[in-house]
């Protein structure tokens, strides 16, 4: 009986160490599931913006179809954003400089220009809101619109190559393998 107690010393700290073991591995696996699932839903965030601001401008160019020539954009991040001296909301303006006025508030929307965090140190504000990296090709043909958001997502996938929007501008990776691009098409009559 005593050489059986003398065997099974240490038993209890291997089982102990074992359930360690266990816990530690679940654990990290928690903290990977938290991390993708945080991941996945910035995409969400960023693919439902880009669905909004596109509709926002289609909505813009339909309310003044007069001028949708006016509206065509190819820009991306890195670059000097479409500007306006006028306010359309306070002073009246022409329908080209309503055009104008729209496409600097959309693309300042676009990076997230109006959504701001304090930085601690009182170093001045930095922006939060907004597209990462973002691409914008709006065209228009005939009446025919089509708006082309493409940002940097997360993850790297494949090409569908159902839009060019952003296509080899350097901020998507060496195969465009982060390029997230979200289309809409409308057909705009002048009124």
């Amino acid at each position: 009986m005593n050489q059986l107690a003398v065997r099974q010393r240490g038993i209890g700290l291997i089982e102990i160490l074992i359930t360690i073991l266990i816990v530690s591995i679940s654990m990290l696996g928690s903290i990977s599931l938290q991390l993708s699932s945080k991941r996945l839903g910035f995409e969400a965030v960023q693919r439902s913006q880009a669905s909004n601001l596109a509709q926002d401008l289609i909505e813009r160019m339909r309310s003044n179809s007069s001028a949708l020539d006016s509206y065509e954009l190819n820009w991306k991040s890195g670059t000097t954003a479409p500007a306006s001296n006028l306010d359309c909301l306070a002073n009246s303006c022409s329908n080209t400089g309503l055009a104008e006025y729209d496409l600097a508030q959309w693309v300042s929307e676009l990076q997230g220009v109006s959504e701001t965090r304090e930085l601690i140190d009182g170093d001045g504000a930095v922006q939060t809101g907004g597209l990462r990296q973002t691409s914008v090709c709006v065209t228009n043909s005939g009446g025919f619109v089509s708006v082309a958001v493409a940002w940097r997502g997360f993850q790297a996938l494949s090409d569908p190559g159902l839009d060019a929007c952003g296509d080899d501008s350097g901020l998507y990776g060496s195969d465009n393998e982060y390029r997230q691009v979200l289309s809409f098409s409308s057909y705009i009559g002048e009124l």
